[in-house]
């Protein structure tokens, strides 16, 4: 599909699912679904004994029970709908409908998978084929492996060649294209968003008439000291005010794009000041939708998706172009006329790398087992490109860990509001044990010393006061999660019934709370919790596990002020730049939350601004 089409349908999905706000991704299920069979099996057959109808049928797919409703006409199939899931926002709801078009066009179960997103789309697969053996179908029929039609070229060249189609690479690619540059992306996976999708999605700025309005001091170079001070002044000063003082320029540039931020500033978990700036859609969805809807009408603007960077082009000491492996396996040499920006992640989701640069001091814990909130696809593929070409890398060993993990997966779908001043945090045994607006490394290292190395958040009915219209993370009224125990939600009408349900003592979760809102009356906490706003009076109370989950690597390929990768000797590799957790140096020991996404704005678009201005 080229670039037009493509672009512009995953930009109405998101879209679409902004305006639905169903988004959402559980805990894998148990069952995995059956994938699609593999190898030629004989062709769909003339619809002789396939009964017309519609016929709703249910599964599972990366997020859980899903159900659809397929409609069999005249022995093809007609219509797929997906009724309810729990798929990841952005990746797993598109790959459906992308799935579902796939098996319409082919009339066949077995059509391509979408990269990033196999087992939502196996699930779509196993469940149209379950409602054709309802209508009558034999299992031989819709059998046949259907292709999509794809132009998969050996050679092509751009202006401008970016390597990633996440928040970073996106970035890039619409502010090169708004300076009239020609550019491919090239992304692994079958949608575009990487991590961003994932993400919290809110952006940290100084913002003086929002936060004015809030009582809120704030400014650049109070951004610029946390940031160096809660990372343990390991990072880059030079990078550091980069991104402290270009941060409401990113944020006010996202706004004429058209990405809709609530009317209020927040405090991120993490994040040490109220400056988070939070999207109305969820999770990251509405800013990548922004970027694609953007990309889509720039016709010197191409994302080939399904397709692999695999190594860099250099002649006479410069870097001139990209290899990369098409959807089929074949081998494209992609040629850059000004630059390439590589803009692939970190490496949380390479087991082997992060074992390689580990601070064991730091994260005795971490291990080749240890959860992460990160896609599949982050496995620092750029920083070996890079390095492989001469270039630096810088503070390895820092990683970071969230403590809003999933216990079995690590990702952070499923929590109600990200924000510290609304939830408390407890032990199994009911306790408080450390102040829930601290770093993301001092809470993350706290429960890690806690039994099962877990904790519950914890929300009453002051925050949480109507479960029917107040929506989760991922979109999802919470009425509808609580209602099924998703995310292993837990609740009771009072202090003792929650204690009950997640299995500790009435009395230690009763003295826990009471001194808490004592702490707010007082505004003396014991653990040293500055956010004293809300009390916990009121039930019903809900509980939800979480863990700690390796969320960010702050190490990566050395940049300088103009995001220019570096080599070993200090000196720019010519035509080569990079931006976002590809790079090291911005972040130090500890990234402050709410500090990524303004990282993949603020050194995308600077990236893109010097590899156009490339000679």
């Amino acid at each position: 599909m080229k670039k037009s089409k493509m672009t512009k349908l995953i930009s109405l999905l998101l879209a679409l699912m902004m305006l639905a706000s169903m988004a959402a991704c559980t805990q894998p299920a148990t069952d995995t679904p059956p994938a699609p069979p593999a190898g030629e099996t004989p062709p769909a057959g003339d619809g002789e004994g396939i009964k017309s109808g519609t016929y709703e049928v249910e599964g599972v797919g990366f997020g859980g029970k899903m159900s659809v409703k397929v409609t069999i006409k005249d022995g093809k199939i007609d219509d797929i709908e997906v009724l309810k899931d729990y798929e990841t926002p952005g990746t797993g709801k598109i790959a459906m409908k992308l799935v579902s078009d796939r098996i319409i066009e082919g009339q066949s179960t077995n059509v391509e998978a979408v990269s990033g997103a196999t087992i939502s789309s196996a699930g779509l697969m196993a469940m149209v084929r379950k409602a054709l053996e309802e209508a009558g179908a034999t299992k031989e029929q819709f059998a046949e492996e259907y292709k999509i039609a794809r132009d998969l070229k050996p050679e092509r060249e751009a202006d401008i060649v970016i390597i990633g189609a996440g928040g970073t690479g996106l970035a890039a690619a619409v502010t090169a294209g708004q300076a009239d540059a020609s550019v491919i992306v090239l992304e692994t996976n079958g949608v575009a968003g990487g991590n961003l999708l994932v993400s919290g999605g809110v952006y940290n700025s100084p913002e003086p008439e929002l936060q004015g309005k809030q009582g809120i001091e704030d400014s650049p170079e109070k951004f610029m000291e946390q940031t160096l001070a809660g990372g343990d002044n390991i990072a880059n000063p030079d990078l550091v005010r980069i991104l402290a003082f270009n941060a409401l320029d990113g944020l006010n540039w996202l706004k004429e794009l058209g990405n809709v931020f609530d009317p209020e500033v927040i405090q991120a978990p993490g994040a040490l000041h109220p400056r988070s700036h939070n999207t109305t859609a969820p999770l990251g969805s509405g800013i990548i939708s922004t970027y694609l809807d953007h990309i889509s009408k720039m016709d010197k603007v191409e994302i080939l998706y399904e397709t692999k960077g695999e190594s860099l082009i250099e002649e006479d000491g410069r870097v001139v172009g990209v290899k990369a492996t098409n959807y089929d396996g074949s081998e494209l040499t992609v040629k850059a006329n000004k630059g390439v920006i590589i803009a692939t992640g970190g490496f949380s989701k390479n087991a082997e790398m992060v074992m390689q640069y580990k601070n064991a001091e730091k994260w005795p814990l971490l291990d080749e087992r240890s959860v992460s909130t990160n896609m599949d696809s982050i496995r620092g593929d750029g920083i070996r490109m890079a390095q492989e070409v001469g270039a630096d890398v810088v503070d390895m060993d820092q990683m970071q860990f969230l403590y809003l993990g999933q216990p079995r997966t690590g990702l952070l779908s499923g929590v109600f509001n990200v924000s510290a001043e609304v939830t408390v945090f407890v032990n199994q045994e009911g306790k408080r044990f450390v102040a829930e607006d601290a770093r993301r490394d001092v809470i993350s290292s706290a429960v890690f010393a806690q039994e099962g190395g877990m904790m519950y958040m914890l929300h009453s009915a002051e925050s949480l006061n109507n479960p029917a219209t107040q929506l989760n993370i991922d979109g999802i009224p919470m009425k509808e999660l609580l209602d099924i125990g998703a995310y292993d939600w837990k609740q009771g009408e009072t202090l003792e019934e929650l204690a009950a349900e997640i299995g500790a003592p009435a009395e230690n979760l009763v003295q826990t709370i009471a001194e808490y809102n004592e702490a707010v009356d007082t505004k003396n906490d014991p653990f040293g919790r500055t956010l004293l706003n809300l009390k916990m009076e009121t039930g019903p109370f809900y509980a939800i596990p979480r863990v700690p989950a390796l969320h960010h690597t702050m190490g990566g390929l050395r940049i300088d002020t103009m995001a220019r990768v570096l080599d070993t000797n200090g000196e720019p590799i010519p035509g080569l730049y990079a931006g976002g957790e590809v790079t090291g140096g911005i972040h130090g020991g500890n990234r402050l939350g709410g500090n990524a996404v303004t990282d993949t704005v603020v050194f995308g678009r600077l990236a893109a601004q010097s590899a156009v201005a490339e000679e």
